[in-house]
């Protein structure tokens, strides 16, 4: 289960940026006759702000509810690898229990629905925030138990909600991790 914050607010702002970005490229290549693509390249700073209008995400997982927020990007070097540093905020009933972990996968864009995902993300590292001896054992082993685990696909961009048509811009072609950044070809 997958369950998204508002996409109001920061990722209304970040539509305006992206646009506007995309805007300025074009204006700078106005020399040319026809442009049939064009690319722009995001660094991890500048998706870490985009990234973060669609977390808090939460999942449901023998029946302890977690709350992944907070994310920070980390874009490897070759074959598309990402992966995502995150707050984990595990609950079931009134226990609770805070970590943080740090979950890798392949970038996958879907052009279907538009949106950059990580495919088949792996809960690889676990660190506690909370000290493990004051949390219930059963709530402990939960949490344990999550890593090397699969998750479902992490949102990451969706482009529909960016909603670069008003603006007449297509959608993206292709999205791939370059040494640069993340590289968006329109």
């Amino acid at each position: 289960m997958l369950v998204c914050g508002k996409f109001t607010g920061v990722y209304l702002f970040m539509k305006y940026i992206f646009a506007g970005v995309v805007i300025l490229w074009l204006w700078a290549a106005a020399g040319v006759n026809q442009a049939n693509a064009f690319t722009l390249t995001l660094s991890e700073t500048q998706l870490n702000s985009m990234v973060s209008a669609v977390f808090p995400q939460t999942r449901i997982y023998e029946d302890t509810i977690f709350t992944f927020s907070n994310p920070r990007i980390e874009l490897g070097r070759s074959n598309d690898e990402i992966s995502v540093n995150v707050t984990v905020l595990a609950e079931r009933g009134t226990l609770q229990l805070r970590a943080n972990a740090t979950l890798s996968g392949q970038l996958f864009y879907d052009a279907e629905s538009s949106q950059v995902q990580i495919k088949e993300p792996v809960l690889e590292k676990l660190y506690w925030e909370d000290n493990p001896n004051l949390v219930p054992e059963s709530l402990l082993s939960s949490v344990k138990r999550m890593e090397g685990k699969r998750f479902p696909l992490i949102l990451l961009l969706d482009f529909d909600q960016l909603d670069l048509s008003a603006w007449g811009i297509r959608q993206p072609k292709r999205v791939e991790i370059t040494p640069n950044g993340l590289l968006i070809e329109i």
